[in-house]
């Protein structure tokens, strides 16, 4: 895909960066160096880790600790709504008390894709096919890793083309055997030159930017996929392959509205994850009095003890469909890693899937990708007349969702993405 007609969007970074980008580079591969020295030690640590939560888990499946998340619902009970009436109860999941993340498989209430998702894990490679490789952080969807879901959604798609697509974690990225055809690295702490296969090798970069332009062997890479205008614009500076303008996409088939969803939706919920840092969305929501029905879902560290009583805790990914079915708004907020770029989350394309509106802190990138009558705030003060006006007209609010549903069917389904992938890499076959 290819950034949009008009005037380029500011790249978010001064052009007087480029010499404390190259300084970066050099005190990076030295210290790549040393990270395959610490590999070893590192994966003691994780079946340390494996033990420890194993032991927490039984503490957390008995009854003790099932009489404590009791009490803690009647505790806290939900928001009521204007007229009186509360939102839906928050979806019921089970949390790793170690890692913070889901670790039920499947979800208390499986969605019907959850089956074929957890299929397309099992996919493997085979000999004298030549097959995809997409090196992600984990195969694990309980880690609550985004780049595995982005790469196992555009992944089904793919395999309709049809390509042969198989999901490598890191403990597997420089030993797959068959050697994949394309390689498509899901971070950028992959190194091409650790891959001794003839693999074309694809950086995708959905975020961390920085650490993308100055990762030490960028010009490895056969091609660079970059999620903003802003960011592809700033790695042609250091980038002399094919760069192309990828966003994320989202899954129709996993998000698309239920029948008769629309006549339940009510109130606001929030997906976003604080792990310490306050988010723009939260001291947004301190910073008011809340009058209508809200839910928080998420890591919720440093949460303001003003917003505590509307925690939810985290949701399993493939709960969300049902919660953002159940939201007229859905709260987005693009941190502060990524905002100046431009590269829009994925909770924007999956709220619009599913119906809802969605709510964010930034309007950058949203033009480009046709989304630019997203709502949107620039400060606290901003937040919570927006709400007023989209939560005070139902008929206006539900337009508008249906306006922008229709631009990500059109254009950025995983379906969509797969057909541009495709291109891509005929291009560099």
């Amino acid at each position: 895909m290819s950034s949009s007609d008009g005037e380029p969007e500011d790249t978010g970074v001064d052009s007087d960066l480029t010499s404390v980008i190259e300084e970066f580079r050099v005190i990076r591969a030295d210290l790549v160096d040393r990270l395959d020295d610490e590999t070893a030690r590192s994966r003691e640590l994780k079946r340390a880790l494996n033990q420890a939560e194993r032991r927490i888990e039984s503490i957390y499946e008995s009854k003790t600790w099932a009489a404590g998340k009791v009490l803690r619902r009647l505790a806290h009970p939900l928001t009521p709504a204007k007229d009186g009436q509360p939102m839906s109860p928050p979806v019921a999941v089970e949390m790793n008390p170690v890692s913070g993340f889901v670790e039920a498989s499947p979800p208390r209430e499986p969605h019907p894709l959850w089956n074929e998702y957890q299929a397309e894990l099992a996919n493997r490679l085979e000999p004298g096919v030549e097959g995809l490789a997409f090196m992600v952080s984990t195969t694990r969807f309980g880690e609550g890793r985004g780049d595995l879901f982005v790469a196992t959604g555009l992944g089904r798609y793919l395999r309709r083309l049809p390509f042969t697509v198989a999901y490598l974690d890191q403990g597997q990225w420089y030993r797959s055997s068959p050697a994949p055809r394309w390689v498509v690295a899901m971070m950028p702490a992959f190194r091409p030159s650790r891959l001794v296969s003839g693999s074309k090798i694809i950086g995708w970069a959905r975020n961390e930017f920085l650490n993308w332009l100055t990762h030490p062997e960028l010009d490895q890479f056969d091609a660079i996929l970059c999620s903003s205008p802003a960011a592809a614009a700033e790695l042609e500076r250091f980038f002399a392959g094919p760069i192309h303008v990828f966003p994320i996409g989202v899954d129709l088939e996993l998000f698309q509205p239920t029948p008769g969803s629309a006549d339940h939706r009510a109130g606001v919920v929030s997906t976003v994850n604080q792990w310490g840092r306050e988010r723009d969305v939260y001291r947004a929501l301190r910073s008011v009095p809340i009058d209508f029905p809200l839910r928080i879902h998420g890591q919720s560290r440093g949460l303001p003890s003003e917003l505590a009583h509307f925690d939810g805790g985290p949701v399993h990914f493939f709960e969300l469909p049902k919660l953002y079915w159940g939201a007229r708004i859905v709260l987005d907020d693009s941190n502060w890693t990524t905002v100046g770029w431009g590269a829009v989350n994925s909770r924007v394309f999956e709220a619009i899937a599913a119906g809802a509106l969605p709510v964010t802190n930034s309007a950058r990138g949203l033009d480009s990708l046709g989304l630019s009558d997203v709502p949107t705030y620039n400060s606290p003060e901003e937040l919570n007349p927006l709400l007023d006006r989209v939560l005070g007209d139902i008929d206006a609010t539900e337009a508008l969702a249906e306006k922008l549903f229709a631009v990500v069917k059109e254009r950025h389904s995983f379906r969509e993405r797969a057909g541009d992938f495709a291109r891509i890499t005929a291009a560099i076959a």
